[in-house]
């Protein structure tokens, strides 16, 4: 059995985050609900609140227990060796990281593409280039939940359904 790493500090930097958001979200949703309510403004008001609320409590639960698992995984799991391309997508305001991978347990899969926190360190070295990595895949539900390169680990966001590679 390997040795448990500790809990990394972009994981617990990004769970703040969208913890704080989530609960933001649930907090202006409370309020909306409970002031439409108190006015006795239309029932769409207080649906739309009690909404915000309920999707931002779940957000919330929904990031702690992914990224809680995905750290599991990694401590617990052996990792796949594989062979992967990261992606950046640039937009107007954001960038985000995918990494294309092939799967490899073999059996003629696709490969598909992955999105990932970008992490604290430079990944520029790795985009667009083939690299060996080593991937951990959850085996309760065989997610990707983790890839990690000569660099460092880096974590797939927990809404991730793989998609086809594009192109």
């Amino acid at each position: 059995m390997k040795p448990a790493m500790a809990y990394p500090a972009e994981l617990l930097r990004h769970q703040v985050i969208a913890v704080a958001a989530s609960g933001l979200l649930a907090l202006l949703g409370a309020g909306v609900a409970l002031g439409a309510w108190w006015a006795g403004a239309a029932l769409g008001f207080a649906g739309a609140g009690a909404a915000a609320f309920a999707i931002g409590l779940w957000m919330a639960c929904l990031t702690l227990a992914w990224y809680r698992r995905a750290w599991q995984v990694v401590n617990a799991v052996p990792a796949w060796p594989a062979t992967a391309t990261l992606v950046a997508e640039r937009g107007m305001d954001s960038t985000t990281l995918y990494v294309a991978v092939d799967d490899p347990r073999g059996g003629g899969r696709q490969p598909h593409r992955v999105a990932l926190l970008v992490p604290p360190w430079d990944c520029a070295a790795l985009l667009a280039a083939p690299a060996e990595v080593h991937l951990f895949i959850d085996p309760q539900n065989a997610r990707l939940v983790a890839v990690a390169t000569d660099r460092g680990m880096l974590w797939c966001l927990p809404h991730n359904v793989p998609g086809p590679v594009p192109g």
